[in-house]
Formats: C-alpha cells, sequence, structure tokens
C-alpha cells in the first residue's frame, strides 16, 4: 500500500498553488480598483482571499503537526521550519526594500536608504514576527495606498502556529502521550476556537482583543492536525465531499457562511489532498512554488498598479502580476529555498557540535569554581 503523505501521491503541492494564485486574484479588485462586476461580486461573496488562505491553515496544519511528530528532534524540527521560511522571506524584504522601495519611493535614494523604517521592514519582514507593512514614500498614490506587502500578515500567524503546535507535540511527545489523546486535545481546541470565534463567546472575546486572526486560523490549523492524525480513520468519500460542499453554498445564500465554512472547509482540502484528480499526475513533477508566489504577489502587484494602474487594464494587469509572480516564485525555488532545504544536514550538524563544546566549557568552568 502506497504512502499517501509522499509528494507523488498527493495534491498537497497543486492545492498549494491554486490557492497562491486564489490570494493573488482576490487581492486584484482591491489592489488594481477591479471594474469587472461580476469577478467582484463573487469575490467579495465568497471572500476569495480569506478562503484561501484559510486552507493553507489547513494544510499546513496537517503537514507541520506531521513534521513535529516525525522529526527526530526538536531541533531537527526548528531547523527544518527556519530553512523553508527565513532564507526566502529575507531576500524578498531585500527586493522590496532595495529594489521595488528605491524604484518608486517619494525620497530621495541618500533620505531613503538613511531611514531606519527601510532597514526595520527588512530586519521584521524576515523574522516575520511583527510584520511592517510600509516603506518610506513608497506607493502612497496607489490605489491602496502605502501598504508593500500586505500577504505577509498571514506568515505572522503563521510562524506563531508552528511554535505554538510544534511545543505542544513536542511536548506531549516527551511526555509519552498517545496519538489518540493527542487528538482528543487538538479537538478540544478547536471546539474553543469554533465557539469562541463564530458564537462570539465574551469570555474568548476579551482574551482574543485584536487577536481574531489568531483564533480563527489556530482553528483549520488545530483541523488539519486532527485529519492528520487520524486520516487512516476518515473515509476519504466524495459524497461527503458534495455534502460539505453543498453545506458551504447554503451557508453563502442563507446567512450562516462562518458556521458552514468552519465545518465544510477542513475535509474539502483533506478530501481534495488525496484524491485522484484527472490530468494533474504531470504537474506533482513541478517545483513547489507556493511559497514564493504566495510572498511576492502582493508587491509585484503594488509595482504593477503604480507603473500601469492608468494604462493597462484590469484582466491585464491581473495576468501580468499572475506571470510576473510566478517567475520570481520560480528563481526562489531554484536559487533560494532548496539551497538552503538542502543544508540542513550540514546546519544541525554544526548546531550539534556547538552544542557540545558549550557543554564541554561548561562541564570545565564547573569543576574549575569548586
Amino acid at each position: 500500500m502506497h504512502d499517501v503523505w509522499q509528494q507523488k501521491n498527493n495534491n498537497f503541492d497543486l492545492l498549494r498553488l491554486v490557492f497562491a494564485y486564489g490570494v493573488i486574484v482576490s487581492h486584484s479588485y482591491a489592489l488594481f480598483a477591479g471594474q469587472d462586476q461580476i469577478g467582484a461580486y463573487l469575490n467579495e461573496l465568497i471572500g476569495l482571499g480569506g478562503l484561501c488562505v484559510q486552507a493553507f491553515f489547513v494544510i499546513s496544519g496537517m503537514l507541520i503537526i506531521r513534521s513535529a511528530f516525525m522529526s527526530k528532534s526538536a531541533q531537527s524540527f526548528i531547523v527544518s521550519r527556519v530553512l523553508r521560511l527565513y532564507p526566502a522571506a529575507f531576500i524578498c524584504a531585500i527586493f522590496c526594500a532595495l529594489v521595488i522601495g528605491t524604484s518608486v519611493t517619494t525620497l530621495s535614494y541618500l533620505d531613503y536608504l538613511l531611514s531606519d523604517r527601510v532597514w526595520n521592514y527588512i530586519s521584521r519582514n524576515t523574522l516575520l514576527f511583527s510584520i511592517q507593512y510600509d516603506l518610506p514614500g513608497v506607493f502612497g498614490g496607489n490605489v491602496y495606498q502605502h501598504a508593500v506587502n500586505g500577504s505577509l500578515w498571514s506568515m505572522e500567524v503563521e510562524v506563531r502556529m508552528y511554535i505554538a503546535f510544534g511545543a505542544f507535540i513536542g511536548i506531549c511527545r516527551f511526555f509519552g502521550v498517545s496519538r489518540d489523546k493527542i487528538s482528543y486535545g487538538l479537538l478540544f481546541i478547536c471546539f474553543i476556537l469554533l465557539f469562541g470565534t463564530v458564537a462570539n463567546i465574551e469570555l474568548i472575546k476579551k482574551i482574543a482583543e485584536e487577536k481574531y486572526n489568531y483564533l480563527s486560523l489556530g482553528y483549520y490549523f488545530s483541523m488539519g492536525g486532527i485529519l492528520f492524525i487520524n486520516e487512516k480513520r476518515i473515509p476519504k468519500s466524495i459524497i461527503v465531499a458534495m455534502f460539505c460542499l453543498m453545506l458551504y453554498v447554503a451557508g453563502l445564500n442563507f446567512g450562516f457562511s462562518e458556521w458552514a465554512k468552519r465545518i465544510s472547509l477542513p475535509y474539502l482540502v483533506f478530501y481534495l489532498a488525496f484524491v485522484r484528480i484527472p490530468y494533474t499526475n504531470h504537474l506533482k513533477d513541478l517545483p513547489d512554488i507556493s511559497y514564493g508566489i504566495y510572498i511576492y504577489g502582493f508587491p509585484i502587484q503594488q509595482a504593477l498598479s503604480y507603473a500601469f494602474y492608468e494604462t493597462v487594464d484590469f484582466g491585464c494587469l491581473m495576468l501580468l502580476s499572475l506571470g510576473v509572480s510566478t517567475v520570481l516564485a520560480v528563481a526562489s525555488r531554484r536559487f533560494i529555498e532548496i539551497p538552503a532545504l538542502n543544508s540542513k544536514e550540514r546546519l544541525n550538524s554544526f548546531i550539534k557540535k556547538v552544542r557540545v563544546k558549550i557543554a564541554s566549557a561548561a562541564t570545565r568552568y564547573m569543576k574549575n569554581s569548586r
């Protein structure tokens, strides 16, 4: 029996690519002031951008919690996550600040480079802990003003999900907690997050304050973890998938879309991840460029809006943004992400040597201090 978690046996890369493109399409209506009324109406009705991000978090929950289970150690898990996110995020921040920013800023070149906000932008948007959205004098005249890379808000949430749930699984593994009990724990978390964010429980609202996104996306991340743990027990049924789809459509039409989405979206993503999709086998050999698409899409759209908003129509700008983002994503994957991931063993080995030397030095110090 084949392993459904092997890349060639699932559709995770394809789904992430579709969702990344969906975010760009959704943002086009705000960044290019799209006049496609039908598309704009559907985008607003469905909430395409938010839907794609939530689907991303279901996938992340499945894959990251699986990685936390499968990693040999906490160090191995952390190194994998760092190499997956930070090198590409650093190059993207450099690109936005020093290529796009210097090209379009209303400040002089010297004043721009001497601004602390330029260098804070690079450091904060590399670490992805506290995102800075603006650069001095950049995109102030755009349709959507000032924001350079608005998509990064979800990366800040995702990094914190990695830490929180990685620590949760790590502690459970340390104390020998069974997978079933971990699954029950995640289910309890989902229950609290579901009712706290959809039913508007006052206690949860007070705790959350402005952190609604953490609770909302945390729900989808948790559901992804539950789906991973119970993958063999959950039927991959087109009947269940169709029921979930109809429930979501009914929710859109009858005013309970949030409830319907919370119930239906995780299973739909789960089903699509493992079902055989016709005519897509050859796509599984393509590189996974979804991360690059996601982090470059917004700044490319803003740059195109700055340069061509008054001369190029909405549809062409959307297609152009998809094309340029794809080129940059392919370059990021080929020259940044893959080399970084390939250095995992070397970095783990280096950290291990450093830890041994620190432990040895500490031991010598303790002996000499007696």
